[in-house]
């Protein structure tokens, strides 16, 4: 995208497809295609942070965030990634009704996590792949994350549902 460095600036690209995402699906988008527009949004003159912000308020990048928002309970999510390849979180501890649990400390811009728009700091992970994270460490929930390839399936409790419970009175 556009850098203040005009040396800096790139077109925006397509660099992947969510295998068997909508996009995927419809076929005509590639890997490598230049975007010039997104719903009649140009995007000449964007950074890529603000071509990312336009795809998730439109169509097909905002499904999965809408999803999220008005969801309640816990949610699967499934993230597509190459096998040794980073998610883009970071994982941290934390205390939830008197128990330790492993929650999305941070998600880096433009990561696979980002790009998903399912996933933010806060969130409880419940499991992965299967694996329940109640008596997982930090290290071993980060080993987890790392070693799972191809399809990630988390169980998450989003941060908007989890923070009311955190000042509800303990019983």
């Amino acid at each position: 995208g556009a850098h203040e460095d005009r040396n800096k600036s790139r077109p925006i690209v397509v660099t992947n497809l969510r295998p068997g995402g909508p996009a995927d699906r419809e076929g005509t988008i590639k890997p490598g295609d230049r975007l010039l527009s997104i719903d009649g949004i140009r995007l000449h003159g964007n950074t890529l942070a603000e071509a990312m912000s336009i795809l998730k308020q439109c169509g097909a990048g905002g499904h999965a965030a809408d999803s999220v928002a008005t969801a309640s309970g816990p949610l699967l999510v499934e993230v597509a990634k190459a096998t040794g390849s980073s998610l883009g979180i970071a994982l941290s501890t934390s205390m939830f009704c008197s128990k330790q649990v492993i929650v999305i400390d941070k998600v880096k811009p433009a990561s696979i996590a980002d790009r998903c728009g399912a996933l933010h700091a806060g969130d409880h992970i419940l499991s992965v792949d299967g694996k329940s994270m109640e008596f997982c460490s930090l290290a071993e929930a980060t080993q987890l994350l790392s070693a799972a390839c191809q399809t990630v399936r988390m169980e998450i409790l989003p941060q908007q549902q989890a923070r009311p419970a955190l000042n509800a009175p303990q019983q």
